[in-house]
């Protein structure tokens, strides 16, 4: 083992947790932001269903979101930006929990929206845990998934 000691050396240490929620959220929101692309009437449809904006705002939330799910999916997909993207997942997947949350709790039997035509799920137990998880999942990553040591590093020098 060789120390290497220089002054100001940081290394990023990158749990496997917080991999595996970056890979799945990439994952997850790629195939969303597919489906409302393809199918974007149904998204506003979608979007309307749970009576939380008027039309004006659910026309370019339903032209907005697809495009921010995806660019959010490919930060987390090339890892630019880690704790930035994850982040940006949190609060997207912060505000679909709250708003499926919303509806669940004042009794609308809707359809979650979440993947479009790809799967059409009512919001219930299982759509609120998914996206309940994410959320949290991406918001830890965001906090503690990128750790920055600073000072000696030890490295393995094969001989």
């Amino acid at each position: 083992m060789e120390t290497d000691c220089r002054i100001g050396t940081v290394t990023t240490v990158y749990p496997k947790w917080a991999r595996i929620a970056r890979m799945v959220a990439a994952a997850l929101l790629t195939v969303a932001g597919a489906a409302h692309l393809e199918h974007p009437q149904l998204f506003l449809r979608d979007l309307l269903q749970y009576r939380l904006v008027g039309g004006q705002v659910a026309v370019w939330l339903a032209s907005v979101i697809p495009f921010g799910e995806l660019a959010i999916a490919v930060l987390l997909f090339s890892r630019i930006g880690n704790r930035w993207a994850l982040g940006s997942a949190a609060l997207l997947f912060g505000l679909f929990s709250a708003a499926q949350w919303s509806a669940w709790t004042r009794g609308l039997a809707i359809d979650c929206g979440c993947f479009g035509a790809y799967a059409r799920n009512e919001i219930g137990p299982a759509s609120l845990t998914l996206v309940s998880a994410m959320f949290a999942g991406c918001l830890l990553g965001s906090v503690f998934g990128n750790k920055r040591n600073r000072g000696c590093l030890v490295k393995e020098v094969q001989s």
